[in-house]
């Protein structure tokens, strides 16, 4: 009994160190409400996945746009757009951006959603590199996807945890 329970645990400590070494989060975004400019009622959802620190290494998502339809985004470079950083901020506080914010292409068109003084901001470079919406306030939400990982390594646990206990009762 003795090495079945050091064996349970030993696999799960394995799984929970694993899984904190990957540290990826996932987070679902949707952001709408572009007010002005040629880009009225464009609107984009997706995932962000960010790195164990705050850098959003990953992006999957559609842009809505009434004027040219909907496309994919494809997250940009560091650096691509301006200064934008592509760092995010998982609490939301003040801002899930900042100043340099999150750069992706979607239609041909390059844009940059960032935040500066308390808003939400869009701002979009056509093909030829001309500003085709300069800082249009936008309405941006996130919410994290939860690892279902450590989930099942506490049920697993729990699992191990009630057979000992049932075999322990038994004897």
């Amino acid at each position: 009994m003795k090495k079945f329970a050091l064996a349970s645990l030993a696999i799960a400590a394995a799984f929970v160190f694993a899984q904190a070494a990957s540290a990826q989060s996932v987070y679902n975004f949707t952001f709408t409400g572009v007010t002005s400019g040629p880009y009225v009622g464009d609107t984009a959802s997706g995932s962000l996945t960010v790195n164990g620190g705050d850098l959003i290494e990953g992006l999957t998502g559609t842009y809505d746009s009434v004027d040219y339809g909907s496309s994919a985004m494809v997250l940009d470079a560091v650096g691509s757009f301006g200064s934008n950083d592509n760092l995010f901020n998982p609490t939301g506080s003040p801002s899930y951006f900042d100043t340099s914010g999150l750069s992706f292409k979607a239609g041909g068109n390059d844009y940059n959603l960032f935040y500066i003084n308390g808003t939400f901001v869009e701002s979009s470079l056509n093909g030829n590199g001309y500003y085709t919406n300069p800082q249009t306030p936008v309405d941006f939400s996130a919410t994290h996807v939860p690892d279902g990982g450590t989930t099942l390594t506490l049920l697993g646990l729990a699992i191990a945890g009630l057979a000992g206990l049932r075999r322990k009762l038994s004897v």
